[in-house]
């Protein structure tokens, strides 16, 4: 990794290190409340049963945000209307609203990845409370990984869930990138909102109109961390405050350029792929397969993060509601690539019956599992309880010496270094300690959530099952 080796002015003098490798493992996956009102338990909503439901069943498809902007605005109008309902909502005993705590799961997803074993390869760093604990700590449980897409696809579904509690005809829609036209009509202050007022002496783009303002849309402080400089971990951590950050492309300008977002020649170029990959059998598809070329691929996901800019590019990302839209159009492209396999498989296996499972990424050995990726295991949270993120605590800090780490080994490091060191690590990337505890949810095993149907992922770009 460029540009991790530096200059550090320590109580003892100056000393060049470089920590590139421990900033490489723990960067994997990257690329205020309101008055209580009663609201549902979202975390006791039913799993989605697994199984090829009728078009009836399937009714309405969700369907495309950028048609949506044109043709029924009034349609989009109950997903911004039932979001910031979330935002004032709390379930029974909480201190948080729902919305947050959807956004405080992403982060704490991450936060699985601090573990004092992740620590310690990294780092060797010791002296820390608030690690991840469990089966699955050590490793980002939902990005780097091939339960990128499965776990993103059942986060959408318990999102969409509890969009319905405030209204049942709620549906989520999907942000089709290539439909440039509809995406400028999406990004109007009557929809989703445009680009922030970006200001050049403090580097901030709050959105200050539209639905998404602080007055009606506040962001918790405690999710709006973010790196000074991801590259120097001892510049520590900011906070972008309540505001919705955005600033689209080109940056800090007025307006945006929808032409910098994925065409069709991307797409094609992703559903070309034949295997979903990180297959450890057969290591030389492990680069070139369909979750890699979605997840960090050229336009693709992290480019639509990158695009919108602000909160976005940061692990709290669905603080901004078009969070949901981009990795709805991201689960429709894994759901039509699914099909597409499956169909070709049946084609060639008359009368065969399809298992999905065989066609996600296979490791038959267990060689080297990753903690939450492999078919049959657990998703957090949705793990009955068995792992528990890393927790931010503001203020904390790291020992300001006896770190065993060859380029830590006898340095002193200033207290302001320790303490942006540990806001380097945990302030952007770890459940906010503020907030109450998750309460155990039922339990999806990524397997459960593999078969489009049965995962509710039906789009108006995708027939019901004969």
């Amino acid at each position: 990794m460029a540009g991790t080796t530096f200059r550090i002015e320590t109580q003892a003098g100056s000393r060049i290190i470089d920590l590139s490798r421990g900033l490489e493992m723990l960067q994997e996956g990257m690329a205020r409340m309101r008055a209580p009102v009663p609201a549902p338990n979202m975390f006791e909503l039913p799993v989605a049963p697994i199984t090829a439901p009728t078009a009836e069943a399937l009714a309405p498809p969700r369907r495309s945000a950028a048609t949506l902007a044109q043709s029924a605005p009034d349609e989009l109008m109950k997903y911004i209307n039932a979001v910031k309902t979330l935002k004032q909502q709390k379930r029974p005993g909480s201190s948080v609203s729902i919305y947050d705590e959807f956004v405080a799961i992403h982060l704490g997803v991450v936060g699985l990845a601090r573990s004092q074993s992740a620590l310690n390869k990294a780092f060797n760093l010791t002296g820390v409370s608030g690690l991840a604990t469990g089966p699955q700590a050590g490793r980002d449980g939902a990005h780097g990984g091939p339960a990128f897409l499965p776990w993103h696809r059942q986060y959408l579904a318990d999102f969409e869930a509890a969009l319905q509690t405030v209204d049942p005809t709620v549906r989520l829609s999907y942000w089709d990138w290539n439909d440039r036209t509809g995406t400028r009509a999406l990004l109007t202050d009557a929809l989703m909102g445009g680009d922030g007022n970006w200001d050049a002496a403090s580097g901030a783009s709050p959105v200050d109109r539209g639905h998404f303002t602080v007055a009606d849309f506040p962001v918790a402080p405690e999710l709006h961390y973010f790196t000074v400089d991801r590259n120097n971990p001892f510049l520590g951590a900011d906070n972008y405050g309540t505001s919705l950050q955005r600033n689209i492309l080109p940056r800090n300008l007025v307006g945006f350029d929808e032409n910098q977002l994925a065409g069709s020649s991307d797409i094609a170029r992703l559903t070309a792929k034949t295997v979903y990959g990180e297959d450890n059998v057969n290591p030389a598809i492990s680069t070139t397969g369909f979750r890699q070329e979605l997840e960090g691929g050229f336009r693709l996901h992290g480019w639509g993060h990158t695009w919108v800019g602000g909160s976005m590019l940061t692990m709290a990302s669905p603080n901004d509601p078009m969070f949901f839209l981009h990795h709805a159009n991201i689960d429709r492209l894994w759901a039509e690539w699914q099909l597409a396999r499956r169909q070709e498989w049946e084609t060639a296996n008359p009368g065969g019956t399809y298992d999905y499972a065989l066609h996600y990424y296979q490791n038959p050995a267990q060689t080297d599992p990753i903690p939450g990726h492999e078919v049959d295991h657990l998703m957090w949270p949705w793990d009955g309880g068995a792992s528990s993120p890393a927790t931010y605590t503001p203020g904390a800090t790291f020992p300001t010496s006896g770190h065993p780490h060859p380029d830590l080994a006898g340095i002193t490091l200033t207290a302001q270094q320790a303490r942006n060191l540990y806001d380097f690590l945990f302030g952007p990337f770890a459940w906010p300690i503020s907030f109450d505890p998750l309460p155990i949810i039922r339990e999806v095993h990524v397997r459960d959530v593999l078969d489009p149907y049965g995962a509710g992922a039906y789009y108006d770009t995708i027939a019901p099952v004969s």
